[in-house]
């Protein structure tokens, strides 16, 4: 049965939300996972344009290593709760930001959605990368939803931000939507995927580089030098490098990134850039969580109050929450779709379904009629 989605307005919610959460809910669920099955080489962004989950490679270690694994981040994730839960986490959450999502039905399974978004981000690619302007609008970068079982089990999708929106007024991408806001983001996740969510958690692009960076950075493997001057990206070296947080930030924005060919700069086509800007996003958020998971409880402290206030939270975390996510196995996949009418807009088809269905999202979530209020504003309409 379909299931129904309000797009009432996001309403200010009070500082401190009935449920315990923090910012290092985001943190901890961002970043508290194990090492990515999903490859970073060009092998594993190769098999994400065609759509599919070929490649990954996962390796697991043995179970006793697992449990010992598993039993001291747990352990080290309560002892941090713990720590921020005097007083440095009163200050860390007069830092946050907290919106009201409109209820949705009762599921056994619980949906997070995670926000790269480009506030603090100039657009202008002559301008240094980051702006004092966070409280701008902003529109979506990236897009990462990740579903959490009953019984423990969790998976990911990296949406790429152009997909369309429906059933929201007008069809618009879901970038677009979170210019009016986190609620129509959710309603677009809702129209656009069939997917309906509980949780969204939104972190600027100002925030998100001072997290990689109070981590110390994060490790990624690529199989040729990329450069995006647009994005500000330039990785002059080959193989596995250390990446700082502007760094990191720029290869998860890179649109149109150059790969060197035999010394020669080969462009990516539309098509195979939005795909490879899914898959990258998916690999560094994962490569995030686990330099976080590795991470001292007082370096876990010191990333909590760098991104914390670029952060917003939607839908409440809980701690009980947070547990139950770092013992989770993630693999992110990409979600496949295709160009519509030749310009940047896309739609995931029964491809991008059949992804989606079978990493556990239900995709029966559709708008009522009260969403259909056209509230986007003409100018966010997808252009080619």
């Amino acid at each position: 049965m379909a299931r129904a989605c309000s797009t009432s307005r996001c309403s200010p919610a009070p500082p401190w939300p009935s449920r315990p959460v923090s910012r290092s809910s985001w943190l901890a669920v961002a970043a508290r996972q194990p090492s990515s099955p999903l490859s970073d080489s060009a092998s594993g962004i190769a098999a994400a344009h065609a759509g599919g989950r070929e490649g990954s490679t996962h390796s697991r270690p043995p179970a006793s290593r697992r449990a010992r694994r598993w039993g001291l981040r747990i352990g080290v994730g309560a002892l941090v709760l713990t720590l921020l839960s005097g007083l440095g986490a009163w200050a860390v959450l007069a830092r946050v930001d907290w919106i009201e999502l409109a209820p949705r039905d009762l599921d056994p399974d619980t949906v997070y959605l995670f926000v790269g978004a480009d506030a603090g981000i100039a657009r202008d690619p002559s301008d240094v990368q980051y702006t004092e302007d966070a409280d701008a609008p902003a529109r979506a970068d990236v897009l990462l939803l990740v579903r959490l079982g009953a019984s423990g089990e969790a998976s990911a999708v990296s949406v790429p931000r152009d997909v369309v929106a429906t059933g929201i007024g007008r069809p618009i991408r879901l970038a677009l939507t979170l210019l009016d806001g986190p609620q129509l983001l959710v309603d677009g996740v809702c129209g656009g995927l069939g997917v309906e969510v509980d949780r969204v958690v939104v972190i600027d692009g100002r925030g998100f580089a001072e997290l990689v960076d109070a981590v110390g950075g994060i490790e990624v493997d690529v199989s040729a030098p990329l450069r995006d001057p647009a994005a500000e990206l330039r990785l002059d070296e080959a193989g596995l490098q250390r990446l700082d947080g502007a760094t990191a930030l720029a290869l998860v924005r890179s649109r149109h990134a150059e790969t060197l060919v035999d010394g020669t700069w080969v462009a990516q086509d539309e098509a195979g850039g939005a795909v490879d800007r899914a898959a990258w996003a998916g690999l560094v958020l994962d490569r995030v969580r686990a330099a976080i998971g590795d991470a001292a409880p007082w370096t876990l402290a010191r990333a909590a109050w760098a991104a914390s206030s670029g952060v917003t939270i939607g839908g409440g975390l809980h701690p009980v929450e947070l547990l139950r996510l770092a013992s989770a196995d993630v693999a992110p996949s990409v979600l496949p779709t295709r160009t519509i009418g030749g310009g940047l807009p896309r739609v995931p088809g029964d491809e991008g379904e059949a992804v989606l269905r079978e990493a556990g999202f239900d995709t029966g979530c559709r708008v009522g009629a009260a969403g259909a209020t056209g509230r986007a504003h003409p100018s966010h309409a997808p252009t080619g």
